[in-house]
């Protein structure tokens, strides 16, 4: 079942995706966590969001269905990861200690 899947990611068609997005998406419940914070659907997409505001948008042609931990990703892609999600963290650290509520809720 894994080869299977693997195999489907491999053969999905390529698509231009936001690098910045999806570690910020993959992360944000990880630092709400951290900070024993709301870790809600709502707060994780807003932290995401506040995040991807203040980080440009890096783009990547990967497999539609590939994820973060696409195998196939090229050492320069897997260092571009790699200081994506450094950046992501500072800043989401930064603005959930600056959220005093610890909650991303209206």
């Amino acid at each position: 079942e894994e080869m299977s899947r693997e195999e489907n990611v491999r053969s999905s068609p390529k698509v231009s995706r936001d690098l910045t997005q999806m570690i910020a998406e993959n992360t944000a419940p990880e630092i709400l966590r951290r900070f024993n914070a709301c870790q809600c659907p709502r707060c994780c997409g807003e932290l995401a969001r506040l995040a991807e505001a203040e980080i440009p948008a890096r783009y990547i042609d990967i497999p539609e269905l590939a994820g973060l931990d696409y195998e196939g990703f090229t050492e320069d892609e897997r260092q571009l990861v790699i200081s994506i999600k450094k950046t992501v963290v500072s800043v989401m650290m930064k603005l959930v200690i600056g959220n005093k509520k610890r909650n991303f809720h209206e």
